[in-house]
């Protein structure tokens, strides 16, 4: 607590995640697409798809008057890659985004508490990815197609919540 009506709460993951040795193995279906051959890439000390090396998470609540809340939430992700290659060409990229939450809550004589939020999420509507898929193989001696895909988020939204509790 920063003061009686304000309440900062902070999280934050340093993580390294890396994989020894790794093989990565495409598929060669050759020139004419009629032979079915494996390529073998080694990698070393590489990063582990999908674990990114930073974290991060605040939440500021202000109490603006007794059983009303506002809080901003902010979450950090770092960057994370979509293969366990560490390609920089097949990554996610880091995002930051900002949600604000509004809090009502009374509680009446015959249950516990009856509680009302609105939630707007990514409040700033930044265009990010949090996740996706890659693939490729090759067609002779080059590799001819290697091909991201990713899972767009929602822009600016709202939701509203109701919460009851007996």
């Amino acid at each position: 607590r920063l003061t009686p009506r304000l309440a900062w709460n902070a999280n934050l993951t340093l993580s390294r995640n890396t994989i020894k040795k790794f093989t990565e193995v495409l598929y060669d279906y050759g020139t004419n697409y009629d032979q079915y051959n494996e390529q073998n890439n080694t990698y070393a000390d590489t990063d582990i798809s999908f674990s990114p090396n930073v974290i991060g998470g605040s939440s500021l609540t202000w109490r603006l008057v007794r059983n009303f809340d506002v809080t901003a939430l902010s979450k950090y992700v770092g960057k994370q890659f979509l293969d366990n290659t560490s390609n920089d060409s097949r990554k996610i990229d880091a995002y930051f985004i900002n949600d604000l939450r509004l809090s009502y809550s009374i509680k009446p004589s015959w249950m516990r508490e009856i509680g009302i939020s609105l939630l707007m999420n990514n409040i700033f509507d930044v265009k990010y990815a949090s996740n996706g898929y890659t693939w490729g193989y090759f067609s002779g001696l080059q590799e001819a197609h290697r091909q991201n895909y990713y899972y767009p988020q929602a822009g600016r939204n709202f939701m509203v919540m109701v919460a009851l509790r007996f």
